[in-house]
């Protein structure tokens, strides 16, 4: 992947989930109050880790020091 701030090369790896699922929340909204909550406004990063850990694909750009994880990626690399 390309990184979108400054055109180089990104280095692929992922972000473990051990205990609970990964999701992005925006500002303004309250975190869950159990592991399987989410709030409707969240972007669901992995599924909530059962028996094994899951993983959110990511890139890294070295350069600009920023991670990006493709959501349309995140689901169906976790099931």
């Amino acid at each position: 992947m390309i990184c979108p701030k400054c055109n180089i090369e990104m280095v692929k790896g992922f972000i473990p989930a051990t205990r609970l699922a990964l999701m992005f929340i925006p500002d303004g909204i309250d975190a869950p109050l159990t592991i399987f909550g989410r709030p409707k406004e969240a972007v669901l990063l992995t599924n909530t880790p059962v028996l094994s850990a899951k993983r959110a694909e990511s890139y890294y750009c070295k350069a600009c020091e920023i991670v990006v994880t493709p959501v349309s990626r995140v689901i169906k690399g976790n099931q």
